[in-house]
């Protein structure tokens, strides 16, 4: 038989025979060798090497110049679904050309998205996600992993791998700690936003999260199997992350042996395992030698993996699957250039405006010479090769006059650039005017006094063609990518397209990049650049390097060469300039300064906290105290400054402080550019690699105070100001906020960049962005980090109770939309299985009447939240049902259709472990944002009325009602147990059911100290009626004793004596079961859990029942007899 004749590649065949006869034809070496990321080739079957994992977060990444789009954060905020279908194709195609050109290190499985629930703008990893509601994020995510894998029944374009998979939401212990989440908050959030990748989307993989859950490691969380694999229907493969199954034993110290962790992981679900190839083979090796593993367990995984590669048409003969054809020319073809402008452009968020934008008004902007709007831009082409993007050339960033591009600027790339598509034929404007008869006979901006560019340009005609517009701040000239960011092919900046558009009308464009330039010395000798490019102290005044230094915040400080434009960066030895870009798994290039009393005095950090010195010969050097592991960037603790300017180690290194020498006043420089524009427009935010990104979380909210600095001073040159706040994440603005007449936000964008912020900032394009997260307005409103209960936790716009800054959804466009009208096909819906019995619908549809009462062509992002008036449970203030991006003409009025099915209503019931739908109204809300309720309809929804809990049947202690002080971990028994932290912890468990009392209670315990349960009951109406029940007082009146434990352990205990409680004086009763144990301390995953009871009386009714633990306890079950 030839390998072509194999059943497995017999495309008539069902899959799963042809998945089973592949997987039988193996042997069991082979087996072992498929089990790891890079699969390795099996010549005498045909198979070949395939690697599992390709970064596309934006863009494929890593491989070469590619397709880049904005930052996930961003492509969120564009509340575009169909937008993020087409930016999933456009990466799922270039991944065939990438894989055509190298199919063995070029795979189709990508690791993306990102669909980690954003509850805290901290996380480092804030950029990659794709905000805070389940809803929108899960369609989002959804709607990206269609693109990437296509329409097609059978065949896939490329397969998504959701991630990560779950509760990762902190960079700092990730990989040791664990994050507690209940069965509500697991359920209703940060599992839902992973389900919709499923269910919408149909993701074909999953990769899991570096921490822990519930005192689990995410690569054994149970829920892989159960939810993931059996309830979602997920018939793909998991992945794990990078290093993390061996971390299981390394960081997590869960196991003590490779061959537990690998077993335990693949039983567990884990398909296919990123980690040390060597180690994982005779791992599982081991763990088959030893019975921790079946071969069996090795089937089931490879028949996950190669199920979805046949999927990809690798063993099927030539054209049977669609995507086969692809090839590399699909790698920047033009189209998808068009994809990235538009995610730029829809990408961008209006967060206030006075009247200031756009600056030039009408729904088509400013027209070019040749009849056309100008709305391309420039068009980057050969551009800035590298991996950071381009850093911009100020003022040659454009064509010199005989068209030749200077050699610092950004270069074309086959299709018109901005300047030439405003230098050909003249077209007339307003009327019979040309482009020439405006230059002429335009009055100067600044003396008319508008702030209206393209109306003083085209009708006020008293403009002079002096205007101009400043344009400042260090986030103006740069396009910066992040971690997972694609290699960008060209990149234009925001300064070079506004030039380049408002040059072509006779305006001018000053420019201040806003950061001071210095010169440092040490004691009279100035750092130069010497051989090698490393740095020294051995230079005079005339020798000394100037560099360009921008304060990112929180110490941390980037210097740039100005006669190199290369950044400062360090070896782990010395100090040199040879870095063209940020760009690096450690940060080097940013150094943390410390500055003494003197504000011109500096001692310098690098990125691992060591201390920067010169050597005996000038070499700038570092102490090699620093940390090879573990980056300081971004920590909020300020180092002690000793008195001594110097102080010497005994390798003869001097730690020094630096004196520093402005050589250019960056605050002065931007005030001097702003006095007499029409406006000036400030561009502030992050570096992506900078005190924010994966293992550094953001240590707070705000902008830089030399960014913020900037802002005011230069708000008091000119009042005129724009923000433009270019970021990874949310900021909270403070007073600068203020100042400005109007804000806008977009993500780090992309090489369309600077295209789509002049496009509405020029009224090219009206905003229509929505925030995907809330902004808060200080670290003050966020709970500690490490916080994931959403609902007790107030985190995200559905719990939260304060004032924000700017809350979610929120984004204003240049147009007045008018809600009209809100209707409901039908005011009543009933649940499913219930609907069809009493002649409801179980869903119903919405519409909502748009009208655009302007002259410009605007999207509006409309937005269905709903508000249960009435439930057992807490629910959210509101949460999001629906959502649409549409286009309203100018004077025109649309309806837009949503729809709201019964289930969409649904919470989880932890009385019974499900979904459940409440018969309650419910207010529904419509607006541009969940603060925005424009309209609003009642719905009726008949469900279910949750039955009282039946405490006397055992209850699982992780599904209480409410809580405090405690978290969820493991049970070495299996499941779930509720820990007390210091102080003791309280569980409460609302609407129990005695209907005949109760006389005993008994719990399933462990603890490693003198442990106390107490238990409280309270009635409906708060007074339980003691008398009325005389066998409930054996002692003295108004005391009830408790006989002593009874443990049905063996486990090495005393038994404490009874205990005495008083009756409460609101008229409930508590009573105290105290357990005392001799055994050793608690460590991980080291318990000892025993059974112990107590006798109680209960008399009959319906009680909030609330157990107190002590410190050191752990409760599993409980239950009353």
């Amino acid at each position: 038989m030839s390998i072509t004749d194999f059943p497995f590649r017999n495309p008539e065949l069902p899959l799963e025979l042809r998945v089973a006869d592949l997987v039988s034809r193996l042997t069991l070496d082979e087996k072992i060798d498929l089990m790891c990321q890079y699969q390795e080739a099996v010549p005498r079957l045909g198979i070949a090497k395939y690697k599992h994992g390709t970064e596309a977060a934006h863009g494929i990444a890593w491989l070469g110049e590619a397709t880049v789009f904005p930052q996930p954060f961003g492509l969120a905020c564009t509340w575009d679904e169909e937008l993020l279908r087409e930016v999933g194709q456009v990466i799922g195609t270039e991944a065939r050309g990438f894989f055509a050109r190298d199919p063995a290190s070029h795979g189709l499985t990508l690791w993306a998205p990102t669909v980690d629930l954003l509850r805290d703008p901290r996380w480092g990893r804030t950029d990659e996600g794709y905000g805070e509601d389940p809803i929108h994020a899960g369609k989002m995510a959804a709607a990206l992993v269609r693109g990437i894998q296509g329409d097609h029944p059978f065949y896939l374009r490329a397969v998504a791998s959701p991630k990560h998979f779950i509760g990762n939401n902190n960079e700092v212990g990730r990989g040791e700690r664990s994050v507690s989440l209940d069965p509500r908050n697991m359920r209703e959030s940060y599992l839902k936003a992973f389900e919709l990748t499923f269910r919408e989307g149909g993701a074909q993989s999953m990769m899991t999260s570096y921490n822990s859950v519930n005192g689990v490691p995410a690569n054994l969380n149970p829920d892989i199997n159960a939810v993931v694999k059996r309830e979602w229907g997920m018939d793909g493969f998991v992945v794990s992350d990078a290093g993390d199954v061996l971390g299981t034993v390394n960081d997590h110290r869960y196991m003590g042996e490779y061959k537990q962790a690998v077993a335990a992981s693949i039983r567990a679900g884990i398909d296919s395992i990123t980690d040390d190839h060597g180690i994982v083979k005779q791992a599982i090796r081991d763990g088959l030698a030893e019975g921790l593993l079946e071969e069996g367990d090795l089937d089931v995984a490879l028949r996950n993996t190669f199920r979805v590669r046949m999927r990809l048409g690798e063993f099927d003969p030539p054209g049977h699957s669609p995507y086969a054809s692809i090839g590399e020319e699909a790698i920047l073809a033009p189209q998808h250039r068009a994809v990235s402008l538009e995610a730029a452009r829809k990408n961008i968020v209006l967060l206030k405006n006075d009247g200031a934008l756009p600056l030039a008004v009408g729904s088509e902007g400013l027209r070019g010479s040749d009849g056309s709007w100008v709305s391309e831009g420039l068009w980057g082409s050969e551009g800035t090769r590298g991996s950071e993007g381009t850093r911009g050339s100020g003022s040659d960033g454009l064509r010199d006059s005989d068209g030749s591009w200077g050699s610092d600027g950004l270069r074309g790339s086959g299709a018109v650039d901005g300047a030439e598509a405003m230098n050909g034929a003249e077209a007339e404007m307003s009327g019979s005017e040309t482009l020439s008869e405006l230059r002429a006979s335009c009055e100067s901006l600044a003396s008319c006094g508008s702030m209206d560019l393209c109306g003083s340009l085209a009708s006020c005609g008293s403009n002079k063609s002096g205007f101009h517009v400043a344009i400042i701040g260090p986030l103006a000239d740069v396009v910066y990518r992040d971690w997972y960011s694609g290699t960008l092919p060209y990149a234009v900046t925001p300064l070079a397209a506004i030039r380049s558009r408002l040059e072509a009308f006779g305006g001018s464009v000053p420019y201040a990049e806003g950061i001071d330039c210095v010169r440092l010395s040490v004691g009279g000798s100035y750092v130069r650049i010497g051989e090698g490019g490393w740095l020294t102290a051995d230079g005079n005044a005339a020798e000394a390097e100037v560099f360009a230094v921008t304060d990112w915040g929180w110490r941390a400080h980037t210097f740039v060469a100005r006669s190199t434009g290369l950044y400062a960066t360090t070896d782990d030895v010395h100090l040199t300039t040879d870095s063209r870009e940020i760009f690096g798994w450690f940060t080097k290039e940013a150094f943390l300064v410390d500055r003494e009393e003197d504000v011109r005095r500096w001692r310098l950090r690098t990125w691992n906290d060591a201390c920067v010195g010169v050597t005996a010969d000038g070499l700038l050097t570092v102490d090699g105290t620093g940390s090879v592991l573990q980056s300081t960037l971004g920590s909020p603790e300020e180092h002690d400054v000793p008195e001594k300017s110097t102080s010497v180690h005994a390798s003869g290194l001097r730690t020094v402080s630096f004196d520093v020498d402005i050589a250019i006043d960056g605050l002065k420089e931007a005030c001097e550019a702003a006095q007499g524009a029409a406006a000036a427009v400030v561009f502030v935010g992050n570096h992506p690699l900078v005190n924010g990104k994966e293992t550094i979380d953001r240590p707070g909210l705000e902008l830089p105070e030399a960014q913020r600095r900037l802002i005011r001073e230069t708000a008091a040159a000119n009042p005129n100001i724009i923000v433009v706040i270019v970021g990874s994440y949310p900021f909270s603005l403070g007073e600068e906020r203020e100042l400005a007449k109007a804000v806008l936000y977009t993500s780090h964008a992309g090489p369309e960049l600077g295209n789509a912020i002049a496009d509405v900032l020029l009224g090219t394009v009206s905003p229509a962005g929505r925030l995907n997260m809330t902004w808060h307005r200080s670290v003050e409103q966020l709970p500690d980090i490490m916080e994931y209960d959403l609902i007790r936790g107030c985190r995200t716009y559905r719990y939260f109770e304060g004032e924000p800054e700017f809350p979610f959804g929120y984004g204003l466009t240049y147009a007045n939309i008018r809600y009209e009208e809100l209707r409901l096909e039908s005011g009543e819906i009933g649940s499913v299985g219930l609907a069809g019995s009493i002649g409801l619908a179980s869903s119903v549809s919405v519409e909502v009447i748009l009208r655009n009462e302007s002259e410009i062509d605007s999207d509006e992002v409309v937005q269905l939240y709903g508000t249960a008036r009435s439930s057992r449970v807490k629910r959210p203030l509101r949460q999001l049902l629906a959502f649409k991006r549409v286009s309203v003409p100018a004077g025109n009025a649309i309806a837009v259709p949503l729809r709201i099915a019964a289930e969409d209503l649904a919470f989880w019931d932890v009385t019974r472990e499900r979904w459940c739908v409440e018969t309650a109204d419910w207010t529904l809300a419509v607006g541009p944002s969940s603060a925005d309720r424009r309209l609003e309809a009642t719905l009726a929804v008949v469900g279910e009325t949750i039955p009282p809990r039946k405490l006397t049947e055992r209850t699982l202690a992780m599904n209480y009602d409410d809580y405090s002080s405690a978290y969820l971990d493991e049970c070495t028994e299996g499941g779930t147990a509720v820990s007390a932290k210091d102080g003791g912890a309280w569980l409460m468990f609302a609407d129990a059911d005695f209907p005949v009392g109760a006389t005993r209670f008994e719990a399933r315990i462990a603890g490693n100290v003198e442990g106390r349960i107490e238990i409280r009951l309270s009635g409906a109406d708060g007074i339980v009626e003691f008398a009325a029940v005389d066998s409930l007082f054996e002692g003295p009146s108004g005391i009830a004793e408790l006989g002593p434990f009874e443990n049905s352990s063996d486990s090495p205990h005393e038994a404490a004596g009874f205990e005495t409680f008083e009756n409460l004086s609101d008229g409930s009763y508590e009573a105290a079961i105290i357990q005392t144990i001799e055994a050793s301390a608690n460590t991980t995953n080291v318990q000892i859990w025993r059974t112990v009871s107590c006798s109680v009386a209960v008399p009959p009714g319906r009680y909030d029942v609330t157990l107190s633990i002590g410190d050191g306890m752990a409760i599993s079950w409980f239950r009353f007899i």
